[in-house]
């Protein structure tokens, strides 16, 4: 794997998880009251990393959760570990990202069907220690990031979901698609695939998820799977989100 590659794909699975987490607790929270705001964060953990992010939505004062413009906000933390080349030696270099993004987006829904285009501009700082490899991105990075999300019903038991965001800048594409199973009231599971494609770098991930209805302002959801970069070995993830309308 390139190292300048593991660098991008850690950053752009952090946005990845903020946006999944974004189009799942938003339906959660579809159709509440004009004006009611949503709040969500989440983390993620793997073999050689881990990230953390905290994000609102806000409608506007004519507008609802699920329907009409809203703008949104995240916040977030990114560690990292890989090997890299310094001074002709092999070094594990260690990374340290925190980043803010923000935008705005419109919603159009009922309890059927939805779709959701939005865009953010993005900055983040990433740190490298002991030492920035040649190539590598490291200190200042900015991203324009466009969005699609769409949802619908294909049976009173399952939805089909699906998310792309293409990040202007470092030109990477980012699709989601999830097919989920209501098995009771309050509760989802079901499965879910990922592919990402990156300059000299793709992965595709594969994983289940589900989520549960804490009450009628809450929802919990846990993931867990696998992702398969193209030129490397496979490696384990598992996730947790929690949102909340207020």
């Amino acid at each position: 794997m390139h190292p300048q590659s593991t660098t991008m794909f850690k950053l752009r699975s952090l946005s990845y998880a903020a946006s999944a987490s974004l189009l799942m607790l938003a339906q959660s929270a579809a159709f509440a009251e004009p004006a009611q705001n949503l709040v969500f964060g989440g983390v993620q953990v793997a073999a050689k990393s881990s990230y953390a992010y905290a994000a609102a939505i806000m409608p506007f004062s004519d507008a609802a959760l699920g329907r009409g413009w809203y703008q949104k906000t995240l916040l977030s933390w990114s560690n990292y570990r890989y090997d890299g080349t310094l001074d002709g030696n092999t070094a594990e270099i260690k990374a340290a990202a925190p980043g803010i993004e923000a935008g705005f987006g419109h919603a159009w829904g009922d309890e059927n069907s939805g779709i959701d285009l939005s865009a953010t501009l993005g900055y983040r700082y990433i740190r490298l220690t002991p030492a920035a490899p040649v190539g590598d991105n490291s200190g200042n990075s900015f991203s324009l990031t466009p969005q699609v999300q769409a949802r619908t019903k294909l049976s009173t038991a399952t939805e089909g979901e699906l998310l792309v965001n293409y990040a202007i800048g470092p030109s990477n594409l980012f699709a989601r698609a999830r097919l989920a199973w209501l098995p009771a009231a309050g509760w989802r599971t079901g499965i879910e695939g990922v592919w990402q494609d990156e300059p000299n770098y793709a992965v595709s991930k594969q994983g289940l998820f589900v989520s549960k209805a804490l009450n009628n302002r809450m929802v919990l959801e846990l993931s867990a799977g696998q992702a398969k970069p193209q030129k490397d070995s496979a490696s384990a993830y598992i996730g947790m989100a929690i949102s909340s309308v207020y």
